[in-house]
């Protein structure tokens, strides 16, 4: 299992591509679960999950925060990409079945693997607030998912529910009745 490669570095990326070099065989027999964020450019998901298929047996991904950025932009309300991250998900997801990565419960080694998709939501944030350290942005200007993720307007895009969470938990079980 594996998660954050990040290879919009290109640094990570010659890593993730020196698996296949080291030993050909080496991993070969192997499943490799990826818990998300590989990019937030679908070339670079795409150049990445291609890579380790051909390193690995089979491949389960689950997108991450950072794969749904679509890098709106706040000024004005308007936004530098036309889709939103539910969007950017499906595509996602529909590239993966295209390639024949799995996105969905299955088998593998004798394991059942399950992906499930997730967000942060308000609930989880029990510690008090920080009050004597002045200077200290506000999430939505500061956290990088509040700042690069667009999400449709029936969805609390700062999480101050759990709409997203409920809503992509939702998705999961539409994954789980279609396998």
């Amino acid at each position: 299992a594996l998660s954050d490669v990040h290879t919009d570095r290109a640094q990570n990326m010659r890593w993730v591509q020196s698996l296949k070099n080291d030993d050909s065989e080496c991993y070969s027999n192997d499943t490799l679960i990826l818990a998300g964020d590989i990019s937030d450019n679908i070339d670079i998901v795409r150049a990445t999950l291609a890579s380790l298929q051909r390193t690995f047996k089979n491949v389960w991904f689950c997108p991450g925060n950072h794969d749904l950025w679509v890098r709106k932009s706040k000024t004005a309300g308007n936004s530098s990409s036309s889709i939103s991250s539910l969007e950017k998900m499906e595509i996602l997801l529909q590239l993966c079945s295209e390639m024949g990565i799995h996105t969905k419960p299955g088998f593998a080694g004798g394991a059942v693997i399950a992906p499930i998709l997730s967000w942060h939501h308000k609930s989880w944030d029990t510690e008090p607030e920080v009050t004597c350290w002045d200077g200290i942005a506000p999430a939505d200007e500061s956290i990088m998912d509040y700042v690069f993720c667009a999400w449709p307007e029936h969805l609390d895009a700062y999480c101050n529910d759990d709409s997203i969470a409920k809503h992509l938990d939702r998705l999961n079980d539409q994954m789980v009745r279609t396998c």
